[in-house]
C-alpha cells in the first residue's frame, strides 16, 4: 500500500469551499414545511467509514449504498483528516434500524484510495465509482492517478476490480464525479485534470484542464477506454467537478468548474456523432448575478431543460439555482434563486434530483447563522424548490442542520429518495462521533 497519499496535496472537492463567509442576509423569507429529520446512521471512522462526500442510492429492496472519503482499517490515505482510504458500504432496514456492511476497505494502493463519488448500480446489482488517486503507482508521483472500480456480490461477500487506472496523460488525472450507465451498460464520467499536457488548470501538481470519458464493456471481456472530450481551458473550460447527465436522446450535459469566458465555469453539451462528440458550450458564467464555479451534476425534466447551481457568486456571493432552456438557435438561460447564506442555505454543491417537478437539493452552509455554529456561517439546508405559473420558484426547507451536531452537519452531496417517498442524504461531519450521518427526512 502507497503511505505516502497522506502528504499529498489534494485537490478534493471540498479544497473549493471558502470558509471565510461573510456578509450573510436574513432578508429572504423561505417557507418550512412539517418534515422530520432523523439519524439513519452514524459515521465513526475507522470502523464504519467517515467524511461521506458522496450521496446514497438505493436498490429494489431497499437496501443503501453510499461511500466514504475516510476511514476504514488501511493506513496511509488520511483524506481530509479521517484516518483510511475511504470505503464502501450498504446500509440495510432491520427490525426499524438500520445496520451497515462494509462492502470494501481501500487501501490507496492499486485498487484506488480517496473515495469522493456516489455508486452507480448496473442491473445485475453490481456496484461502479471512482477513486480519486491510487491505481497505476508508477503513474503521478508515485501516488496513482485515480481509477474507475467495480463492486460485484458474490456469496461470500463483495469483490473489487479496478476496471480501469488513470495515468494522467490524455485520459486524465483524479476522477472525483460519480458515474452514470446506458441501456447498453458503458460508463460516463469526468477526470479534474489531465487530458492534455499543458500546464495544469488545478493545482500545480497536475497537468492538463480535465476529460470527459467513456468505458465500454468489451466483448471478449474488461472495458474499452475512450476520452470524449479534452478540456482546453481558458475560454474551453477546465477542471470539471462533477460528473455528466444523460439525456433521453443520448446527448451528455455537465459542468466545467474554470474556464468560460470570464474563467467562472460554465455549462457544456456534448452530442454524439458518427462515433465522434461535438462539444457546445451552453452558457459562461460571469461571476455576476448569474453565479460563479458550478461544481454539482445537473438535472435535466422531459422537455429538455437543464437545472443546476453555482456554488457561489450570485447577488449574495453564496451561490444560485439556474435553469437552461432550449430555443431556437442557443439557450436562454434563467436564474430561479439566489441563495443568501442566511435561512435559505449557502453555497449549493451537491447534485440535483428532479422529482414530480420539484427540485431537491442541499447546500453545505446557511440556514442557522450565528456565532460559534458552523465557522459562524450555519451548518448548512435540505431543500425544496417549486414552480409556479409566470416561471417563479418557491423554496421549501425541509431541515436545518442544528448546533449540536447530533443532526449531521454540512451536507455536502444531493438527496435521494427511497420508494416510500423518504428522502436520504449524508452530511461531511456532525453526528455522535463527528464523522457525518447518513440523514433521513420524512414527510
Amino acid at each position: 500500500m502507497d503511505k505516502k497519499i497522506a502528504g499529498k496535496k489534494k485537490i478534493s472537492r471540498i479544497s473549493r469551499v471558502a470558509f471565510t463567509l461573510l456578509g450573510f442576509s436574513f432578508s429572504l423569507a423561505v417557507s418550512a414545511q412539517a418534515q422530520t429529520e432523523s439519524v439513519a446512521f452514524t459515521f465513526n471512522t475507522y470502523v464504519s467509514g467517515g467524511g461521506p462526500l458522496s450521496g446514497v442510492i438505493f436498490d429494489s429492496a431497499g437496501n443503501l449504498y453510499g461511500t466514504t472519503t475516510g476511514g476504514g482499517q488501511a493506513d496511509g490515505c488520511n483524506a481530509l483528516g479521517d484516518a483510511g482510504c475511504g470505503l464502501a458500504y450498504e446500509l440495510s432496514p432491520v427490525d426499524g434500524a438500520w445496520q451497515e456492511t462494509v462492502l470494501y476497505e481501500f487501501t490507496g494502493g492499486s485498487d484506488g484510495g480517496v473515495v469522493e463519488s456516489a455508486l452507480v448500480r448496473d442491473a445485475s446489482g453490481n456496484l461502479y465509482g471512482t477513486a480519486e488517486f491510487g491505481g497505476d503507482l508508477s503513474a503521478c508521483g508515485g501516488f496513482g492517478c485515480g481509477v474507475v472500480y467495480k463492486l460485484s456480490p458474490s456469496g461470500s461477500g463483495w469483490t473489487e476490480t479496478a476496471i480501469y487506472k488513470f495515468t494522467g496523460g490524455a485520459d486524465g488525472d483524479r476522477p472525483l464525479a460519480g458515474l452514470i450507465l446506458d441501456a447498453a451498460g458503458n460508463l460516463y464520467g469526468t477526470t479534474t485534470a489531465g487530458g492534455n499536457s499543458t500546464e495544469s488548470c488545478v493545482y500545480e501538481d497536475t497537468t492538463g484542464c480535465g476529460v470527459v470519458f467513456k468505458l465500454a464493456p468489451a466483448s471478449g471481456g474488461g472495458w474499452t477506454y475512450s476520452a470524449l472530450h479534452t478540456f482546453s481551458g481558458g475560454s474551453g473550460g477546465s477542471a470539471p467537478l462533477a460528473g455528466v447527465t444523460l439525456s433521453s436522446t443520448g446527448d451528455l450535459f455537465g459542468t466545467a468548474s474554470g474556464g468560460g469566458t470570464d474563467d467562472r465555469g460554465l455549462v457544456f453539451e456534448l452530442l454524439p456523432s458518427g462515433g465522434s462528440w461535438t462539444f457546445h458550450i451552453l452558457h459562461s458564467f460571469t461571476g455576476g448575478t448569474d453565479g460563479s464555479f458550478p461544481a454539482g451534476t445537473l438535472a435535466l425534466d422531459a422537455a429538455g431543460n437543464v437545472f443546476g447551481t453555482a456554488e457561489v457568486g450570485g447577488a449574495d456571493s453564496k451561490g444560485v439555482l439556474f435553469e437552461l432552456s432550449p430555443k431556437s438557435g442557443g439557450w436562454k438561460f434563467s436564474l430561479l434563486h439566489t441563495f443568501t447564506g442566511g435561512h435559505d442555505g449557502g453555497q449549493p454543491i451537491g447534485t440535483l434530483t428532479l422529482s414530480g417537478g420539484n427540485l431537491y437539493g442541499t447546500t453545505i452552509f446557511g440556514g442557522e447563522v450565528r456565532d460559534n455554529v458552523c465557522l459562524e456561517v450555519g451548518c448548512g439546508v435540505a431543500y425544496e424548490f417549486s414552480p409556479h405559473s409566470g416561471g417563479a420558484w418557491t423554496e421549501t426547507l425541509l431541515h436545518t442542520f442544528t448546533s449540536n451536531g447530533t443532526d449531521g452537519t454540512n451536507p455536502y452531496a444531493g438527496v435521494a429518495f427511497n420508494s416510500a417517498g423518504d428522502l436520504f442524504g449524508t452530511t461531511i461531519e456532525g453526528g455522535a462521533d463527528g464523522s457525518g450521518v447518513v440523514f433521513e427526512i420524512v414527510p
